[in-house]
């Protein structure tokens, strides 16, 4: 049987920003997140109701997200065009474009999800199509280019790390061509994991009591906690650490290559080598800069959410719903800001190790934005 589902505005918006966790709770009376009103939780744990209104409800879910998301839409459309300017010819490269596509789709549709539910909620706009519905349809869409994202960077330090660790090996096999094969099936896999849900939910022509009238409505069809079951311990558990444990290896062996690049690149240059050699080690040194830093960043702002889910099994009562849920929701909405920033910031990484791309930002960008003063 399918069963009819509704919609409040945190669930619609509660899938991992980042890790964005998607809403599996899908009618009014019984909801994984609380409801939008605060009034009917009463006190709960150290932070207020009226505190977790102004600081959660409006500062952080409306306006730090909403202007994080549109900022992380125009940065990753300057990924896009300046990368592809560039030319897609080494494998970090391409690495670096195809973040940055599932970058700006995960804000696209992580955008439209908040704008459905503010339009529903808060300005009781109700159109033919319900918005809350479709809203928690592009609520999994969302996840799906978040968990995209995750791998993307894991393979970019793991590419990176790799070729630098050990170049004899690896320095020609991850190629421009092979790079964008790779990132093509890991696409391709996650859509295909993400089927089993994606199919499940449906708009279906059903009465609203609301309106007094027949609307394009959200259902799902049974099979849809069975691939939830398998969907949540693998998406919500063992991809996020697997990736975080990759990349922070990744990392910390990138950071020791790099200073010993540096040390010798130094030494060289004491040696007086010639100006090429130095010119193509300080471009390497850039890139592993680069990557090291986009990968850190990565590691820092997914790490809430990893201490989160580990305070949530330490402590069970540290749950949504729970006696300290605004300091969870606190702490989960913390996260969601977290993962918008990690998403937005990689063009100032670009702007500051890849003198190409600074050179062709200021000359797309800044001198036709300058024209239009």
């Amino acid at each position: 049987m399918a069963s009819e589902w509704k919609l409040t505005a945190e669930n619609s918006t509660s899938i991992r920003s980042g890790t964005v966790e998607a809403p599996t709770s899908l009618n009014e009376t019984s909801t994984e997140s609380p409801p939008t009103s605060m009034s009917s939780l009463g006190a709960t744990g150290f932070i207020s109701n009226e505190v977790r209104e102004l600081v959660v409800d409006l500062i952080m879910n409306v306006i730090i997200q909403i202007s994080l998301r549109v900022l992380s839409i125009v940065s990753n459309i300057v990924n896009i065009l300046i990368f592809a300017q560039i030319g897609l010819d080494d494998g970090v490269t391409v690495t670096f474009f195809a973040l940055a596509v599932s970058d700006l789709m995960w804000s696209i549709f992580g955008l439209s999800v908040r704008v459905f539910t503010m339009t529903d909620v808060i300005f009781k706009v109700r159109p033919y199509v319900r918005l809350r519905s479709l809203a928690y349809i592009l609520s999994w869409y969302t996840s799906l280019f978040a968990d995209w994202s995750m791998l993307i960077t894991l393979f970019l330090s793991v590419q990176k790390c790799a070729c630098v660790a050990v170049p004899l090996l690896f320095k020609h096999l991850f190629t421009a061509r092979r790079c964008i094969l790779l990132l093509i099936c890991v696409f391709v896999a996650v859509v295909v994991w993400y089927a089993p849900i994606l199919s499940s939910l449906r708009m279906v022509r059903a009465f609203d009591k609301s309106t007094n009238s027949t609307r394009l409505r959200g259902k799902r069809v049974a099979y849809f906690w069975s691939a939830y079951a398998l969907w949540q311990p693998v998406n919500k558990i063992v991809l996020p650490a697997v990736s975080l444990s990759g990349v922070s290896i990744c990392v910390l062996i990138l950071v020791t290559k790099l200073r010993q690049a540096i040390e010798f690149r130094q030494a060289a240059t004491v040696e007086s080598q010639t100006s090429k050699n130095n010119s193509t080690k300080t471009k390497e040194v850039r890139v592993i800069q680069a990557v090291v830093l986009v990968s850190t960043i990565f590691v820092v702002c997914y790490t809430p959410d990893i201490i989160r889910r580990l305070c949530e099994i330490a402590f069970p009562m540290f749950r949504e719903k729970g006696p300290y849920n605004n300091i969870h929701t606190l702490v989960n909405q913390f996260h969601n800001v977290a993962t918008l920033v990690n998403s937005s910031v990689n063009v100032f990484v670009y702007l500051k190790f890849n003198s190409r791309y600074r050179q062709l930002f200021l000359s797309v960008v800044w001198h036709r934005w300058a024209l239009t003063k």
